[in-house]
């Protein structure tokens, strides 16, 4: 049982015709015909009874369009009481995420921005199949995820599998990071050779697959300097700020320019490796979804942030971060 069809049910009791119920439904009498006979298969019963002078109800058909006339009353009451009644949160945006701060940051400013509409933020972090997941499966409303280019193909079979769509916001080769600790943070040093790296401990954040990518296939080399395994992306940070270990990482040449760094790091370029996988960042939502405007505000800002040098010109509504 359908809603709409105890309001064609009602509206064909209130005007004792299929024909003159179909005309102010705006609906077709076949279909509506079809609907109501539909419905009196579901409830095992007839709710009219149909003679050359129109219709009329039946002893179940009185006591149906009673019944079908209160929810319908109900379910008007509800909706003018939630129109009515602005006082609490009646937006959200819920939004999945690996552990990319400038995502985070951006809803932040988006926070800031619409700090009195009352919109109830998520943001919740993880790999990437589990913000897809989280996507498909509505608990979020759209995602920032990444993927390696020379896989795009099965990505977009993924995407159309789990009916969503997908749109690259910036694509760059990985690159090592390095935090104050490291000795060439302070020189002007702006490459570091496959052999000399081999000497610093590898950190990283285990992603999974992704953690797997780091260690056997970037460098292409053995696992022994593969030192620290943590799950918490801060954490990664605060062992760059104090010791000589690196990571990888893979941030837009923007992202830096246009977001104060929260720690302290420099970026390298490997030499005499094999060439490294280009990785692509997109933003990711369902296939058919009508873009709310704080949805299609967050994902320009997230884009232009990561590919635009005059971010801040761009978006004057935003308060830059102290």
């Amino acid at each position: 049982m359908k809603l709409e069809q105890l309001e064609y049910a009602v509206e064909i009791a209130n005007t004792q015709s299929i024909s003159k119920a179909a005309e102010n439904l705006l609906l077709s009498q076949p279909g509506l015909s079809a609907s109501i006979k539909q419905l009196e298969y579901e409830l095992g019963t007839e709710l009219f009874v149909r003679s050359n002078k129109g219709v009329e109800l039946t002893a179940a058909g009185s006591n149906f369009i009673v019944n079908a006339k209160k929810v319908l009353a109900q379910i008007d009451t509800m909706e003018r009481q939630c129109r009515q009644d602005t006082s609490g949160i009646y937006r959200t945006l819920s939004i999945a995420s690996g552990p990319y701060r400038f995502v985070g940051a951006m809803t932040a400013l988006l926070l800031n921005a619409h700090k009195d509409d009352g919109t109830r933020y998520t943001l919740r972090t993880g790999t990437t199949n589990d913000c897809i997941d989280w996507i498909a499966d509505g608990i979020c409303d759209l995602g920032v995820v990444n993927f390696y280019l020379d896989e795009e193909q099965d990505f977009q079979k993924l995407m159309k599998r789990k009916q969503l769509q997908y749109k690259t916001i910036y694509a760059t080769e990985s690159k090592v990071i390095i935090g104050a600790g490291h000795p060439l943070y302070h020189t002007d040093a702006t490459s570091i050779t496959a052999e000399e790296l081999q000497k610093y401990p590898m950190v990283i954040r285990d992603q999974t697959s992704v953690g797997e990518y780091y260690k056997a296939v970037f460098l292409q080399q053995s696992q022994e300097n593969l030192r620290v395994i943590l799950t918490d992306q801060a954490a990664v940070y605060e062992m760059l700020e104090f010791s000589d270990g690196y990571c990888i990482g893979h941030a837009s040449p923007y992202m830096y320019k246009n977001l104060p760094r929260q720690y302290r790091t420099k970026e390298l370029k490997v030499i005499g490796q094999r060439p490294p996988r280009s990785i692509a960042m997109a933003w990711v939502a369902p296939a058919n979804i009508e873009y709310l405007p704080l949805a299609k505000e967050f994902i320009d800002a997230v884009t232009d942030v990561c590919t635009k040098p005059d971010f801040w010109k761009l978006h004057p509504e935003f308060t830059r971060p102290v």
